[in-house]
Order: structure tokens, then sequence, then C-alpha cells
């Protein structure tokens, strides 16, 4: 498999994940509190950046 085909598949899966993960926020949607430690960031953005290190071994993250 060529290195380009092989990321062409890596970033789809990527997509599958964040797209997954995002549906299933947003149907359990509950509203936003802003005095609670854990923001927009950390509820709608962590999960995407967790399906990238999950996917690709690039990138990795402890919190």
């Amino acid at each position: 498999m060529s290195a380009e085909v092989e990321g062409a598949a890596s970033f789809a899966q990527l997509i599958k994940c964040v797209l997954t993960n995002f549906h299933l926020l947003y149907r359990d949607h509950q509203p936003l509190t802003t005095n609670h430690e854990r923001s927009f960031f950390v509820s709608y953005v962590v999960p995407g950046l967790l399906a990238l290190s999950k996917v690709s071994d690039t990138v990795s993250f402890t919190w």
C-alpha cells in the first residue's frame, strides 16, 4: 500500500471517529455550564483530539 493511500485511509478513519463522537455528544446535548471546570473546549474539542491520537500515532498527550 502506498504512503498516499495509507495516509488517506488514516484520515478517513480519523474523520469517522471525530464525526461519530461529535454526533453522540450532540444527541445527548446538555446546556453548557460556564461555572464548571468542564468548558466547551474540554467537552467538545478534546474528544476530537483523542480520536486523532488513537488513529495516528503521531499525536499523543496526557491530561
